[in-house]
């Protein structure tokens, strides 16, 4: 009705007869619109095609894929191009994330970072549905990480949320780390240590599900980056012991270097041991090269 009304305004005058319509420009005008949201509709859909296609691609190649959600500032980009290394789009205005940028953590992870749009209050119900297309890379990836901007007052922190797992729909979310990030603007730790129970009272963190961060300084980026190796759907810590003189040990070396992240290794006259981190896909393909009797815990760190 708004749209029709303005293109009975804007055609004024042009049509005989005292305050004519011209219902003939407004037919014309509204056909056009709706041709454009048809067409709007199926490049979207293309996008999302191209991007599972995309996605598949990655976890067959052995990528742990994970998603940067949160409102708008929180410091999802900045997180982001911490963990890439890379430039990214970064600013205080919201929408400088307006696409879906992925990229790899630097250094040997073999996880690709997303990140997404950033949540903004009040969205009118044609947005969020809008929203929802950006978000199907968070619901098909191994884990998300929601950012939050951990030195607002703790009422803001819980609504913002509550109100974010709301819109993305808790039911499709994969396994989840809450970044509490921006923990150099507080400069009293029994605010942190206050704002933790806070959130720990209302069942929204537990002693497992958060990391606190700040990419000022860098701080918890490491342990974020573990955090992540023991959380997301897809991935395993295993621990390996391989034997020099077995046939396969130089083939599953080359395959931990180039799709591994070693995190502990060592060797005597007759063993190697390692510890890593890896996509479900590559153990299995490890565990295929191996003994029967080798010993490894092949699973995720409790």
């Amino acid at each position: 009705p708004i749209i029709k009304e303005y293109v009975n305004l804007t055609k004024r005058g042009e049509h005989p007869g005292f305050m004519g319509g011209g219902e003939y420009a407004t037919a014309d005008y509204l056909e056009m619109i709706k041709k454009r949201i048809k067409r709007i509709k199926s490049e979207l859909e293309t996008i999302q095609r191209r991007n599972e296609s995309r996605n598949s691609l990655r976890k067959s190649l052995g990528f742990i894929i994970v998603s940067i959600a949160g409102y708008a500032n929180a410091g999802k980009s900045s997180i982001a191009k911490i963990l890439s290394g890379r430039e990214l789009p970064v600013d205080s205005m919201m929408f400088s994330t307006i696409a879906t940028y992925t990229k790899k953590v630097k250094g040997k992870h073999p996880i690709l970072v997303t990140d997404t749009v950033g949540f903004v209050r009040n969205l009118p119900v044609w947005m969020i549905e809008s929203f929802r297309t950006t978000f199907k890379s968070v619901y098909d990836s191994d884990l998300l990480l929601f950012v939050v901007d951990f030195s607002e007052e703790i009422g803001e922190i819980y609504e913002k949320i509550s109100s974010g797992i709301e819109l993305l729909g808790r039911e499709e979310l994969p396994p989840m780390i809450y970044v509490l990030n921006k923990v150099d603007l507080i400069k009293d730790q029994g605010e942190i240590e206050e704002k933790v129970s806070f959130l720990k009272a209302r069942r929204i963190l537990n002693d497992d599900n958060y990391v606190l961060t700040s990419v000022i300084n860098g701080y918890g980026i490491n342990k974020l980056i573990m955090k992540i190796y023991e959380t997301a759907r897809t991935d395993r810590i295993c621990e390996l012991s391989l034997d020099k003189e077995n046939s396969n040990t130089q083939r599953i070396l080359r395959i931990l270097l180039d799709k591994a992240y070693i995190m502990e290794y060592r060797e005597d006259k007759r063993t190697i041991f390692i510890r890593a981190g890896m996509h479900e896909k590559t153990y299995n393909n490890i565990m295929t090269l191996l003994p029967s009797s080798t010993g490894n815990n092949g699973g995720r760190v409790p």
